[in-house]
């Protein structure tokens, strides 16, 4: 079996009816190829190809500082092409939220979290994740001065 391949010194030897004949052909593959999807026979058209989902922006900042009995919301904002995306949020390692779709989580400190902490958000979609770490300051409340 031979193999043809279709340069500008093949098309020379061709007649005009020859050549209108194979540009017809490309034109019509073009357009099949094109409109595969419409067709029920060839199927849906091939789904675009999906990238991990990244996390643009957390809060609070790496280094933030905030006072005992505080309330400190967590929120990250990610992009995806594969919605829907689920969000999970842990402190020092311990799960807060589990996935879902709320995409922040309010902490209430306590005398207890006074110290450093490590907040990490993570997401995901069908075709992956992100996760991104804070470190976080939980100050005591300053004595209000006698009066």
């Amino acid at each position: 079996m031979e193999t043809y391949f279709i340069n500008q010194s093949n098309l020379k030897h061709l007649s005009k009816i020859q050549r209108v004949s194979l540009t017809l052909f490309f034109c019509l593959l073009l357009v099949n190829f094109a409109f595969a999807g419409d067709d029920p026979k060839l199927g849906p058209p091939p789904k675009m190809h999906c990238h991990p989902p990244r996390i643009t922006s957390v809060t609070p900042t790496d280094g933030s500082a905030f006072y005992e009995s505080s309330e400190i919301l967590i929120s990250l904002t990610a992009h995806s092409f594969c919605p829907p995306l689920q969000y999970q949020f842990s402190i020092d390692g311990i799960i807060k939220q589990a996935y879902s779709d709320v995409s922040s989580y309010t902490w209430v400190t306590t005398s207890q979290d006074i110290g450093i902490h490590t907040i990490k958000v993570e997401v995901k979609d069908r075709s992956g994740q992100d996760s991104k770490q804070v470190e976080v300051y939980i100050l005591r409340k300053p004595i209000p001065p006698p009066e």
